[in-house]
Parts: structure tokens; C-alpha cells; sequence
């Protein structure tokens, strides 16, 4: 159920703000250890959530923000599926987990770049005004 609640940019923005990312990252860290198609399960729902920024930014913990800039610290849920690769899971496992953690390390350099510029456009546009 929770797949079919990723599949578009509304419903994943739904699934988000109604705690759908906290409650898979319980039931990951308890339940989904034990079982090969369970893992891949919620694997495949947190590939289909992060293919939209908020996913992201709620897989890494920074969902939802008071203002524009990028949380600094270590997510909890890419710490965990680092974890989940450095316990030599099966490769479909691990192959699919790396695909994420390339994906939300991608999704937060091009943030803390796009932060990057906005404060050096505001700064070019404040001197432009003096």
C-alpha cells in the first residue's frame, strides 16, 4: 500500500506529512531485518518516495524545515542503510540500497549548492542596491 501511496508527487507529499517515512523507519530498524523480500519491499517504497524532493529531504531528516537553509549532522536514515550495505546483505539488497545512498547524497549536494548560490545572489543583488 505504502508503494502505491509514492507513486506520484501529491500522494508522495501526503505519505510524507502524514508520518509515512517515520513509520517505515520503525518498522525497518525492527521488523525488516529479518526477511530478504521484506527489506527489498520497503526498499522499493523509499526508492519510490525519495524520487521527489520532499521523500528526500524526509528520508534524510530534514522534513520539515522552518527556513531555506540544510540541516548539518548525520541522517539517521542514511546512516542506516549504510549500515544495511556494511552487514553484506544479499546483492539485490545491497544493490538497491547503494542506489539510494548515491541518490540522497546527489539530492544534498545539489541542496547545499543551490543554498550556496541563492546566498551569493542575494549578496550580489544587496551590493548592486548600495
Amino acid at each position: 500500500m505504502a508503494y502505491l501511496l509514492c507513486s506520484g508527487r501529491e500522494s508522495g507529499f501526503q505519505f510524507v506529512s502524514s508520518g509515512g517515512m517515520e513509520q517505515l523507519a520503525v518498522f525497518f530498524s525492527k521488523d525488516g531485518q529479518d526477511s530478504t523480500t521484506i527489506m527489498l519491499l520497503l526498499l522499493g517504497v523509499i526508492e519510490r518516495a525519495t524520487r521527489y524532493s520532499v521523500g528526500c529531504e524526509a528520508f534524510l531528516g530534514w522534513w520539515p524545515r522552518e527556513d531555506e537553509s540544510i540541516p548539518s549532522g548525520i541522517s539517521e536514515g542514511y546512516s542506516y542503510l549504510v549500515k544495511l550495505i556494511l552487514s553484506k546483505p544479499r546483492h539485490d539488497v545491497a544493490s538497491l540500497a547503494t542506489y539510494l545512498l548515491h541518490r540522497l547524497r546527489f539530492y544534498e549536494i545539489a541542496s547545499r549548492y543551490e543554498v550556496l548560490l541563492s546566498m551569493i545572489v542575494l549578496d550580489i543583488n544587496v551590493s548592486l542596491h548600495f
